[in-house]
């Protein structure tokens, strides 16, 4: 999902053992608004994607397998600044995706 290794080296398994860490911050400002996570089929997950909250982000946060990267996957997750919705613009016009995280992943 999020500290996925992407440049195809061999440390996945040095990523995995900050999952719980990473997981925890993640759910945190989630709860207090500070970012949303998305699933979409593409990037950015936020634009043609939906909102995961609630029991389902526990769920997928809880996952380790959620945080790997998948080259060639059937959704993609996202992080983008909380309450910043689909066509919301910031100072310089740009979309709140454009400030957002992607990670591919395939959904288990």
């Amino acid at each position: 999902m999020f500290l996925s290794d992407w440049s195809e080296s061999d440390d996945e398994e040095e990523w995995e053992r900050h999952v719980p860490l990473f997981a925890e911050i993640v759910s945190q400002w989630c709860r207090k608004g500070y970012i949303d996570v998305y699933e979409g089929p593409q990037p950015p997950a936020w634009m043609d994607g939906r909102r995961i909250t609630g029991a389902e982000l526990d769920r997928l946060l809880a996952d380790p397998a959620a945080w790997r990267y998948r080259e060639h996957s059937d959704s993609v997750f996202g992080l983008a600044l909380g309450g910043e919705r689909p066509g919301d613009r910031g100072a310089a016009g740009e979309t709140g995706g454009a400030r957002a995280l992607t990670a591919r992943h395939t959904r288990p």
